[in-house]
């Protein structure tokens, strides 16, 4: 973030020292997510090409979306409460972290209870596959052990040890992957990939617990700590909706186009075709559309999800402004303190809304080989999906930060309330509109364009909210200019004609250029940013 000026009369020295805090502490979190991002990749590049079959990473997707809602729920439900009630009064932290530890015993052993026996109900009334019932089996654990480990991190998020999240972070990413695609390489499969999952979650669940006990010592017998429960119930409905803006697309494809796929294999040319399969694999035709339609609608999953997974790039990357800034505006709306809180929310917003205009600019100019280059020549069908999800998910991720603002300043609902109109449309949308179109790949192109519009529309409301509660102006010039400079930098692009890996390298790297040159000369970036970045940087070697 930007450097606050300390000649400014109305800035106390405190607040100077938090911004200097804050700057640190992104460049820190910021560091681990990179790691993470680059794990991340690996994953997501790795899953597709060693499972070899884009319908087992469509099964793989499916069910692991599923999971990952309910995953994220838990973990930033946790993360926020915790750290909350401990950047609000430090002393709190280890009566905090008991009666978390209490709270997400019930409420993640519950949720992996009910995932585990309801894993055949739930695969073939909403994935409409119950030979997805084992994998949600296996995956059912990860919830519990999300729980405990959001309260270690939202801990050490509360404390400002920024240092120690992002070792979690980046250890916990590092086991993630390498267990992961480690199984999938030895043969395990679909299921190995969700084993290593579990194992990973398991094991930094356990080292943070033991770590974080240590840092705040034990609770004295009856100390009260401050009430969590209802503030944990409020966070949880907006994590869900969150989720569910950016996962359930993927489910709804799955289930929503079933139908459509199988009234096409019913026609007279349909059945032919079917018929002439059965023939040349020696099968009885009676029964093979239904499983021709299943593996269909996993392959159009698997398309999506790759171009789906390439677009959040830009939502992964603002995680660590929220992170930072949380405790940040926590304590200032606390402390009543107007002026910082303003200042908080109007530089959040500005840095986010670069960062991720930066960011979609270049995925944009790597377009369709950039996916057939990560994933492999059959996922250029996911073309048609890419652009409507880069600017879809960039207004997630400015959506995002904005319900984490309103939530950090004690308005979870006024988050929920968004997120929930966001989602609603989005689902409704999704459910008419593909579940009638034609089970074509251009399919994932009108479930793009829904995701964006569902979002971009609730995300107008949630600025204006914020600007009623904080009196936080929203900086719209620093958004216009990011506009015009991503605009600028595709329109240089188009002028590179160049093919394979050196074609995608020189285009994405022509278009960040061009962004940050017309970030500069607009003012927008300015030398002392620039400076404090160089110094930044130059003090974490």
């Amino acid at each position: 973030m930007s450097e606050t000026k300390t000649h400014e009369p109305s800035q106390s020295n405190l607040q100077v020292e938090e911004t200097r805090a804050a700057q640190r502490g992104f460049f820190l979190i910021t560091g681990a997510k990179v790691w993470f991002l680059a794990a991340g990749t690996v994953l997501n590049i790795g899953l597709p090409r060693f499972l070899g079959d884009p319908a087992r990473f469509g099964d793989f997707a499916v069910v692991n979306t599923l999971i990952s809602i309910v995953n994220m729920v838990i973990i930033i439900a946790a993360v926020q409460v915790v750290s909350k009630r401990v950047s609000e009064n430090p002393t709190h932290a280890s009566a905090v972290r008991r009666d978390a530890i209490r709270l997400m015993l019930a409420v993640g052993g519950l949720t992996s209870l009910g995932l585990l026996l309801g894993a055949e109900v739930i695969s073939e009334y909403l994935f409409r596959d119950v030979t997805l019932a084992g994998f949600l089996a296996i995956g059912a654990l990860i919830p519990f052990f999300y729980g405990f480990y959001g309260v270690m991190v939202g801990l050490l998020n509360g404390l400002k040890l920024f240092a120690k999240q992002a070792l979690f972070d980046v250890g916990f990413a590092t086991m993630k992957v390498v267990l992961m695609v480690g199984l999938v390489i030895v043969g395990l499969g679909v299921g190995g990939a969700f084993i290593g999952f579990v194992v990973a979650a398991g094991v930094i669940t356990i080292v943070s617990y033991f770590y974080t006990r240590r840092v705040v010592g034990a609770t004295e017998p009856g100390t009260e700590g401050p009430p969590l429960a209802a503030f944990l119930v409020q966070v949880m409905g907006y994590t869900l909706f969150v989720n569910v803006l950016v996962q359930a697309d993927v489910l709804v494809i799955k289930a929503s186009t079933f139908e459509p796929v199988l009234d096409s294999l019913r026609t007279t040319e349909g059945t032919a075709r079917v018929q002439l399969i059965a023939h040349a694999l020696h099968l009885p035709p009676e029964g093979l559309a239904e499983v021709l339609a299943t593996e269909s609608t996993a392959t159009l999953a698997g398309f999506y999800r790759a171009a789906k997974n390439v677009s959040l790039i830009s939502y992964q990357a603002v995680i660590a402004i929220t992170f930072v800034i949380f405790p940040l505006v926590s304590r200032s709306t606390f402390d009543s303190d107007v002026q910082a809180t303003r200042t908080y929310v109007r530089q959040t917003f500005r840095v986010a809304s670069l960062l991720v205009l930066f960011i979609a600019t270049a995925i944009a100019a790597g377009d369709s080989p950039m996916l057939t280059l990560l994933f492999g020549s059959h996922y250029a069908y996911a073309t048609p999906a890419l652009l409507p999800l880069l600017g879809g998910m960039a207004c997630f991720a400015i959506l995002f930060v904005v319900g984490n603002i309103l939530t950090a300043g004690g308005r979870p609902m006024d988050a929920l309330l968004i997120a929930g109109l966001a989602a609603l449309l989005q689902l409704t949308a999704l459910v008419f509109i593909v579940g009638s179109s034609e089970p074509t790949p251009d399919v994932l192109r009108i479930s793009g364009l829904v995701t964006l519009i569902a979002i971009a529309l609730p995300l107008f409301l949630a600025c204006w909210l914020v600007y009623r509660r904080f009196s936080a102006p929203i900086p719209i010039l620093s958004v216009v200019r990011g506009v015009v400079a991503g605009a600028c930098a595709l329109g240089a692009v188009a002028f590179v004609d160049l093919d394979g890996f050196v074609g995608i390298f020189v285009r994405c790297g022509v278009a960040c250029v061009v962004f940050l040159a017309g970030v500069i000369f607009s003012g927008e970036i300015t030398r002392d940013e620039l400076r404090t970045v160089k110094r930044l940087i130059g003090r974490s070697k």
